[in-house]
């Protein structure tokens, strides 16, 4: 399940959103009738908010893993997230459970077979198509990532008030509804 804040990001980076405006109608082609007033202003204040929080969080450098001997960039680890949820994916799914373009996905499954953190093997059936599956060196890494990733929150969580970190906890929790509702909407919309 990619982040709030990933659609978002993957959105700026492929240019589906080149202004506010474009924040909802993206490359869905929804009427953009609906985009209300209201809609245009919360459009803003996220645009607006998304680079203060990401520089936040990487300031914080919660997600690096480097930072702990973890050697595992954010894709690397959201590329095993996906193929141990699937336990055997194509890359093909890869790509689209990550919104990356196939060949981006195949570059990622190289990297990741080189450092033997994934296997590729034939699917059954179709000696073409190729299935992935995460290594037990990659279970061990990702389970050393999310320990990683889990000290860092403590660390910025240890910095704020209590009812600081309570926002913050509440904060991820509704994001991360709005994901799922959002990830829900895109794929009613053919994305």
């Amino acid at each position: 399940m990619p982040s709030v804040c990933g659609l978002l990001d993957k959105a700026v980076q492929s240019r589906y959103i080149t202004s506010s405006n474009d924040i909802f109608v993206m490359r869905h082609n929804m009427p953009s009738q609906s985009v209300t007033p209201e809609i245009r202003s919360r459009a803003e204040r996220i645009v607006t908010l998304f680079p203060e929080i990401m520089n936040s969080m990487a300031l914080s450098k919660i997600h690096t893993g480097r930072r702990h001997g973890v050697g595992l960039t954010f894709n690397q680890y959201q590329a095993l997230v996906v193929i141990r949820e699937f336990r055997v994916c194509s890359v093909s799914e890869l790509a689209r459970k990550l919104k990356i373009a196939q060949s981006t996905a195949s570059e990622l499954v190289d990297r990741l077979v080189e450092a033997r953190l994934v296997h590729r093997e034939e699917q059954a059936g179709d000696r073409r198509r190729m299935a992935v599956r995460v290594s037990r060196a990659g279970l061990n890494i990702m389970q050393k990532r999310t320990k990683s990733i889990q000290k860092s929150y403590e660390r910025v969580l240890a910095l704020l008030s209590e009812e600081d970190q309570e926002l913050f906890e509440e904060a991820f929790e509704k994001l991360h509804r709005v994901a799922v509702t959002l990830e829900s909407k895109l794929k009613q919309l053919g994305e």
